[in-house]
């Protein structure tokens, strides 16, 4: 078995079979020593989601393990739940435009996805003091609540809270990791989004222009928020000053069509303009 870390192989004896937890927890413990955490990893060129107590040093031939600072898995964790906050909201909203019920399924599915936010929000507030960070404000049993009793109105409503003040949060975190992280590890953790907002673009376009409104400017509002610090890593990273310059020309247009409410230049702005500018930073 080859074990790399930040794509180096990693010198290693083994006495005994382990499995893959136990083998991610040695690692865990090894990186902990230059004040180190998992980020991510793949078995065999994969990344594994389920079935993770099938794999041990037996079975495996490669484990790619990327390892990073506190302040980087804190930023991936929020990122990742507010992801897929978005991903709710842009579920549940057209659907409430159809009907005001959800099948059994979609319900429960719903639930337990909420669910795992309650979790993940418990994991990142450990992370914060109290009186530092916008996160102790979300109440989460609000949330669960309004899942339960399946009131979908007012829970897009907390969750749109709960979206504002994970911006605030990673902007406080942003301004935290600059004088901890350099500029190059911040612009590659953008870049790592980058793809996926150009695509979601497209999508948030599309939906202007079949009459989608309230869907695609809650996506947009989302992204506006990415970028207005994206624009400051960018910046900080040494990008081209010329693009970045661009990126905040378009935004200004997008904001005068936002303004008039002219949903057909606003989704024309995002679909050629916009997804052009932010492309131009991948090359």
């Amino acid at each position: 078995m080859e074990i790399l870390v930040n794509d180096k192989p990693l010198d290693f004896e083994l006495e005994k079979t382990l499995s893959l937890t136990e083998l991610l927890e040695n690692i865990q413990n090894w990186a902990l020593k230059e004040n180190l955490f998992i980020l991510d990893y793949r078995v065999n060129g994969e990344t594994i989601e389920n079935e993770i107590d099938t794999f041990n040093s037996d079975n495996i031939q490669s484990l790619e393990v990327n390892l990073g600072s506190k302040q980087t898995l804190i930023w991936e964790n929020i990122s990742e739940l507010q992801n897929y906050f978005l991903k709710i909201v842009t579920y549940l909203i057209p659907r409430l435009q159809e009907t005001s019920n959800l099948s059994g399924i979609d319900s429960s599915q719903l639930h337990e996805g909420i669910q795992w936010t309650i979790k993940s929000l418990t994991s990142i507030k450990k992370y914060f003091a109290k009186s530092e960070s916008a996160i102790h404000e979300i109440d989460e049993q609000q949330l669960l609540g309004a899942s339960k009793g399946e009131n979908y109105v007012q829970l897009i409503s907390i969750i749109k809270a709960i979206l504002q003040n994970i911006n605030d949060c990673k902007k406080q975190l942003f301004y935290n990791m600059l004088d901890n992280i350099n500029a190059a590890d911040l612009k590659n953790m953008y870049l790592s989004e980058l793809s996926s907002v150009i695509s979601k673009l497209e999508e948030i376009a599309s939906d202007l222009t079949i009459g989608k409104d309230v869907k695609a400017l809650n996506a947009l509002e989302n992204i506006i928020e990415w970028l207005s610090i994206g624009i400051l890593v960018f910046e900080k990273s040494g990008s081209d000053v010329l693009v970045i310059e661009q990126i905040k020309k378009t935004l200004n247009d997008l904001d005068d069509s936002l303004k008039n409410s002219d949903f057909v230049s606003l989704a024309d702005i995002i679909d050629f303009d916009l997804r052009d500018s932010l492309s131009a930073l991948l090359h």
